[in-house]
């Protein structure tokens, strides 16, 4: 019996959500299916780093769910080859493509077909169930208990990271309430890079910081970010008093429809080391999701 079955008349909101990220080869994501939409988790490689993106069943032209939430593995990468199959057009992503997605289909796998021009391609992907002990989505943030809450541009940010020197293997962030500023620092053997930003409504959409704020985290944990800002239109920074971050970004539909990525990167305890600590992991841990 299928659990799902659904349509899309417009394949680029799905290609633009997941390629925010995805950023290795075989790459694989837990997706999380019910009745409010599809959510796929995607776990960094140091396990201190969590990607999210959530496709809204008010998205699809027809959304059809059966039974309770069900979470399944998927790789992502393989996905994204999939739904990408009919290419780009002259001006980017192909928006004529229309998909239906079904699980299970008769094989038990995660079926999609797409339909551009009056050529039908059907893709069966395999998938692995997940077992309550694994991984994923071991993180979360209360979006009501900020110390830190920030919004801007997606290219304001964007040039402030293309700014940073990738070659290090950490970048402090400072966020300061008196006088209001954000900074960004990396030191490597080239040198020292320290980027400042301070409170201007022609940079900020919205501006707090409750408390000073200063920690390191792992500059490759912000590399996949970083990429999630060339599908994203603006973007909001958030952090606890843990010094837990939230990065979560709006794409935009076609139709002006917003729907959201968001990254959660863990502090490193030890500065010197790529290490970071188990208990840190626990202790970031609340509720909440999305703005």
């Amino acid at each position: 019996m299928q659990v799902l079955n659904c349509q899309l008349t417009n394949i680029k909101l799905l290609i633009n959500n997941l390629s925010a990220i995805n950023w290795t080869k075989d790459q694989f994501a837990k997706c999380s299916i019910s009745e409010g939409g599809i959510m796929f988790s995607v776990e960094g490689s140091s396990k201190s780093f969590e990607a999210h993106a959530f496709i809204d069943s008010k998205f699809f032209t027809e959304y059809n769910f059966r039974g309770r939430q069900i979470e399944l593995r998927i790789n992502l990468s393989i996905l994204l080859d999939c739904i990408n199959i009919f290419g780009k057009s002259s001006y980017g992503i192909s928006t004529g493509t229309k998909s239906e997605i079904t699980y299970p289909d008769n094989q038990g796998r995660f079926s999609i077909k797409l339909e551009e021009n009056d050529v039908v391609t059907q893709c069966s992907i395999a998938i692995i169930k997940i077992d309550e002990d694994e991984f994923y989505s071991q993180l979360s943030f209360d979006t009501s208990n900020n110390s830190v809450y920030l919004a801007m541009p997606s290219e304001v940010l964007k040039e402030i990271f293309n700014e940073l020197d990738w070659s290090c293997s950490h970048v402090k962030i400072t966020f300061s309430n008196r006088p209001g500023f954000i900074s960004f620092q990396t030191e490597g053997t080239d040198g020292t890079c320290h980027i400042r930003c301070s409170k201007d409504p022609k940079i900020f959409s919205f501006f707090q910081i409750s408390q000073t704020q200063s920690n390191k985290y792992l500059l490759n944990s912000l590399k996949a970010c970083a990429k999630a800002l060339n599908y994203s239109s603006k973007v909001s920074i958030r952090t606890n008093e843990n010094g837990m971050l939230l990065f979560q970004h709006v794409l935009l539909s076609d139709s002006r429809q917003e729907s959201f990525v968001e990254f959660l990167l863990c502090p490193s305890v030890d500065e010197d080391s790529d290490d970071e600590s188990e208990n840190n992991l626990q202790n970031l841990s609340t509720n909440g999701r999305f703005i």
